[in-house]
Parts: C-alpha cells; sequence; structure tokens
C-alpha cells in the first residue's frame, strides 16, 4: 500500500525523534540530579537544622548556587518561551 520510500523516510523520522527525545531526556535528567545535589540538599538541611547560624549558612550557599548559576530568571514553559517572570 506505501511505498518503500515512503517506509524509509517513516524510519529515519522515528530514528532522529527518538535519539532527540533521549538527548533531550538525559540533559533534563542531569540537571534536575545537579540541582538536588548542589542546591535542594541545602535548603532541606537548613529546613531541618535547629541551629539559626548552621541554617543561614546552607541557605547561603543555596542561595550563592541559585544565583551563580542564573536561576533567579525564567520560565516554567516547556516547549516555548513566554514572558520572562523575575522569581527571587
Amino acid at each position: 500500500m506505501f511505498s518503500k520510500t515512503f517506509w524509509v523516510l517513516a524510519w529515519i523520522c522515528t530514528i532522529v525523534g527518538g535519539i532527540s527525545f533521549f538527548s533531550f531526556a538525559m540533559f533534563r535528567l542531569s540537571s534536575s540530579s545537579s540541582f538536588g545535589k548542589e542546591c535542594a540538599s541545602h535548603i532541606y538541611k537548613a529546613a531541618a537544622t535547629p541551629n539559626l547560624a548552621q541554617a543561614s549558612m546552607r541557605l547561603a550557599v543555596a542561595i550563592d548556587y541559585i544565583e551563580e548559576n542564573n536561576l533567579t530568571t525564567g520560565t516554567t514553559g516547556f516547549a516555548w518561551q513566554p514572558s520572562s517572570k523575575k522569581m527571587i
């Protein structure tokens, strides 16, 4: 019913799409892992620390990470870039 050219193009599109999706998923996974290790753990530890001085130190580390990696502005859009909003 379909020509050989159609099936070849369908396979090429499937392979390119699969590789693109896998690459994007790996990038997102590594980004979230880095944030969790470098920032979120300090925020959780600051919340659990009864000592105010230690909590302030941990929050300072988390804020430094956020500012160094330019995470104070951005969007929540997945496939498009809505207007930029200041988060902090």
